[in-house]
């Protein structure tokens, strides 16, 4: 399976560097729970919990170099679980690091894998800018792109605002979309907990679809350090799956794209 090849390429990547690195590991353990409101138009509104578990380590792998490997397992109330491994290498260039990711999402009877290149860039002592721009294939073709903007409140407070673009080919025809979110994070002086949350809204153009969602969590950080200390790592990164949609976009597109005889406009947007 192409996701199990990309987690155990990521994991010895990281554990070829663990000997020679010259710092820690950090990262976190976390869990979140969300609901997610579908607006199908003609076809009426529907409610969805979501359940997800997260894991991340960020490794110095030498001199100006970070190796990152990102695990996220989702659950739909009614839905299959979706996993989503991304493996990350990054460099310094002054206060900024720039580099590139490979990952993939798999749910029961789709996947899809890819890649693309990454920056994060240090505006200010409080501002930070993250860009992020991919491609992947499997069951549908897909280009994704977001921008996103972080303020740093005090050294343990961190406020976020993006904005994700993906697009979708598919047999029956293309799919684009748009999310748009704010969220932030609380780190306790003194503590390794974290509490964080997000509000998104997801549109579906040439489809009758949009949703809107709040997701609330909490996590278990080691290795040290500030949200501020720990900025350059992938503390709100998007992973492989929210990069191809969001909380919801990827979810629906790819169900309007497996829809037998469906033709990518909205009469198939309503069996969602």
């Amino acid at each position: 399976m192409k996701l199990t090849m990309i987690a155990t390429v990521c994991l010895l990547a990281l554990n070829a560097g663990g000997a020679s690195a010259a710092d820690a590991p950090r990262g976190y353990l976390g869990a979140s729970y969300g609901n997610v409101n579908v607006d199908a138009g003609t076809a009426g509104e529907a409610d969805a919990d979501l359940w997800d578990l997260q894991g991340l380590v960020s490794l110095r792998l030498g001199p100006g170099v970070t190796g990152e490997l990102a695990v996220d397992a989702a659950q739909y109330s009614g839905g299959d679980a979706i996993w989503s491994p991304t493996g990350r290498l990054f460099f310094d260039v002054g206060g900024s690091r720039v580099g590139g990711f490979v990952g993939g999402t798999s749910s029961d009877g789709f996947d899809l894998t890819g890649g693309g290149l990454e920056g994060r860039f240090n505006l200010a002592p409080d501002w930070r800018a993250d860009t992020s721009f991919g491609y992947g294939s499997g069951d549908v073709d897909a280009w994704a792109a977001r921008g996103q903007l972080r303020f740093f409140a005090s050294d343990n407070t961190r406020l976020d605002g993006y904005a994700n673009f993906v697009s979708f080919d598919t047999d029956f025809g293309g799919l684009d979309g748009w999310a748009f979110g704010l969220g932030g994070e609380h780190l306790f002086e003194g503590t390794p907990v974290s509490l964080f949350g997000r509000l998104e809204h997801n549109e579906l153009n040439d489809v009758d679809l949009a949703s809107d969602s709040l997701r609330v969590g909490v996590r278990w950080n080691f290795g040290g350090g500030t949200l501020r200390d720990r900025s350059m790592d992938g503390q709100s990164s998007p992973g492989f799956a929210e990069l191809f949609g969001g909380d919801l976009l990827f979810g629906l597109a790819s169900a309007l794209a497996m829809v037998p005889g469906g033709d990518g406009d909205g009469g198939s947007g309503g069996d969602d």
